[in-house]
């Protein structure tokens, strides 16, 4: 088949479940059931967006609700492996470069537990960004991104990772962790990673919160000011 033709293919083809005999009349179907004569329905469907001025087909399966299961190109080539727990995805510039990037949104008890997708575009193809499991966002005027997360006790306690991207990997540079769930650890802990262990920066008290409006404001202050710190 020729690329044109796989092209096409790609676009317009539903796959679609038939038994053996659909193939050849002359051989019979040792799965078919009797007195079964209607046409089975197409196990995926796919849609095509224009991303980053260049067609991207998405599949969706209906073993799975009807959600998306994987992303190509219109040559066929991954751009989103298959996995079955993908609920929602989005075309967002993650990294600010200019170009659109991807974020899969994956069933789980964390909301905003995700996988993240950068676009490279050298090469026209999208790197899954390893050991990043979380809504990353670009921390503004620097190369860094960070992340928060809720850790329980009715959304008191929580915590904020710094990290930056070397090879398509996230690396945490930086973890600040707030508990005011009333406990004798009551307070915001904060400590910088080095090579995959955490160093003590600082200690605050709960109160801090009260300066800022809200637990997310206060992890965005706190990044913003004292990032340098951490490279």
């Amino acid at each position: 088949m020729t690329s044109a033709a796989r092209a096409a293919w790609l676009l317009t083809a539903p796959i679609v479940v038939t038994s053996c005999s659909a193939h050849d009349e002359g051989r019979p179907d040792r799965h078919a059931q009797q007195g079964s004569a209607a046409a089975p329905s197409p196990a995926v469907y796919r849609d095509t967006q224009w991303v980053n001025q260049a067609p991207l087909i998405e599949t969706y399966s209906k073993a799975f609700g009807g959600h998306i299961v994987s992303l190509t190109t219109l040559a066929g080539d991954t751009a989103v492996k298959y996995a079955p727990y993908y609920f929602q995805h989005e075309y967002l510039d993650i990294n600010k470069d200019g170009n659109l990037d991807i974020r899969m949104h994956v069933f789980s008890n964390t909301p905003n537990q995700c996988e993240n997708y950068f676009y490279d575009s050298k090469t026209r193809t999208y790197h899954q960004i390893s050991s990043s499991d979380l809504d990353i966002k670009k921390l503004p005027g620097t190369s860094l991104y960070y992340s928060n997360n809720r850790l329980g006790c009715a959304s008191k306690n929580w915590a904020s990772t710094l990290s930056k991207i070397e090879d398509w990997q996230e690396v945490q540079i930086g973890y600040i962790e707030i508990n005011s769930c009333g406990t004798e650890t009551e307070g915001i802990t904060i400590y910088k990673i080095k090579d995959g262990k955490q160093q003590l920066v600082s200690t605050l008290k709960i109160q801090e919160l009260s300066r800022s409006k809200g637990v997310l404001h206060f992890f965005d202050n706190y990044w913003k000011r004292h990032y340098k710190q951490f490279e």
